[in-house]
């Protein structure tokens, strides 16, 4: 598995920066130093708003060998950031269905700037949820298995397909759901590979909202081995296939508490975010804090620091598989990987138009650092990128 950073640094709350990237060198507008051969087609990103675009990589391969135009990865060679080698094996690039609307590459990882989020436009809303039918109750329960530390992996409902149901809880599909004391559930995990193929062999309609429209398929672009990986997070879906898969296992796309989208800005709200509630235990946690507390610990979630001392290759782990990754506040407990792993989808957008809204990212990835691990961190990107560091989970109702 190859892993390409993201490109999401820490500005003001945590958002996308997506400027000009220099060859080699460092870009306006808080972008980081890039290696040589890769170009910003988009124009500087400042602040929240993308100036003259979107941003995308172009001109073929880069000079440490191994992202090729368009944002998807090539075979060969290895990408270096600071220290840490990313061996390019190919399929694991990302590969999104249009263009990349972030993505500057940083080779530190963590690069502090100014800016703030966008303010502008409604969360998106209108048309009519997903109607793909009944969800498949076979499948094996995954209850098992060792972590690369040792550590127990947590049962996280069906990996393969099969639904372990809550009481209290409605769904008919993914993974078990946590009641927590506010008066919702929440998915125990991500999504699994495995729980979103048995989806997708219920030929789910392709009726969705107004602004996803545009959207086609609900087939992962990349990194989609159900067979022998179904119980790793589905990534390399967009804002529409996770909103999709949710409303067709019961369930929706977490948002606001109490239902509906979540206000682009009430990301650090525990008032008004279910998935924000849910990372801080109710605020018992800071929003510089972690589902397990506010001192921050390297080994306990799957970022990049917990490969520091580890070797092999910088990935996505099972759902669930790092027992120390979850809250010990009674209520919250069991709710594994809110940091970490994979980048989460949230009902939470800055406008209607469709496929270039911008919409949040929730609790870091595999592939990025301590600050954007963190319960209040406002990544972003559009509706409609997809990349392999990004999937999902459910709330309800």
């Amino acid at each position: 598995m190859s892993c390409v950073y993201s490109g999401f640094d820490k500005v003001g709350e945590n958002t996308a920066v997506g400027g000009n990237t220099g060859s080699g060198g460092a870009s306006a507008g808080g972008a980081t130093a890039a290696f040589g051969g890769i170009a910003a087609s988009g124009g500087a990103h400042t602040g929240d708003s993308n100036i003259g675009g979107s941003t995308s990589l172009i001109g073929g391969s880069t000079g440490a060998g191994g992202i090729a135009a368009g944002g998807s990865q090539s075979t060969g060679g290895s990408l270096n950031f600071g220290g840490t080698t990313f061996l390019s094996t190919g399929g694991y690039g990302s590969a999104g269905r249009s263009d990349s609307t972030g993505g500057v590459v940083s080779t530190d990882g963590s690069v502090t700037t100014g800016g703030t989020p966008a303010t502008s436009g409604a969360p998106a809303t209108g048309g009519a949820p997903p109607t793909g039918g009944a969800n498949s109750t076979g499948g094996t329960t995954v209850t098992g298995g060792t972590s690369p530390t040792g550590g127990i992996s947590a049962t996280g409902g069906a990996a393969t397909g099969g639904y372990s149901a809550t009481p209290g809880c409605p769904g008919t599909g993914g993974p078990t759901m946590v009641a927590l004391p506010l008066g919702y559930c929440i998915d125990s995990t991500e999504v699994t590979q495995g729980q979103y193929q048995a989806w997708l062999d219920t030929s789910p309609s392709t009726r969705q909202l107004v602004v996803c429209s545009w959207n086609n398929s609900f087939a992962p672009t990349c990194n989609w081995t159900p067979a022998s990986t179904a119980d790793y997070p589905v990534v390399c879906v967009d804002w529409c296939d996770a909103y999709a898969y949710c409303a067709g296992v019961g369930k929706r796309l977490c948002g606001s508490i109490g239902g509906g989208s979540n206000s682009y800005d009430d990301f650090t709200d525990t008032t008004k975010s279910q998935w924000y509630a849910a990372c801080t235990s109710n605020g018992t946690y800071s929003s510089t804090g972690h589902p397990y507390g506010n001192t921050y610990q390297a080994t306990y979630c799957n970022g990049i620091e917990y490969w520091n001392d580890r070797g092999g290759t910088i990935q996505a782990l099972p759902v669930g598989s790092l027992s120390t990754c979850q809250s010990s506040i009674a209520g919250y407990a069991d709710v594994y990987d809110l940091s970490g792993n994979a980048l989460e989808w949230e009902d939470s957008c800055g406008g209607t138009t469709g496929s270039s809204d911008i919409c949040r990212l929730r609790g870091g990835a595999f592939n990025v650092t301590s600050n954007n691990l963190e319960c209040g961190s406002g990544l972003h990107n559009s509706r409609s990128f997809a990349s392999f560091y990004i999937g999902f989970r459910c709330c309800s109702p």
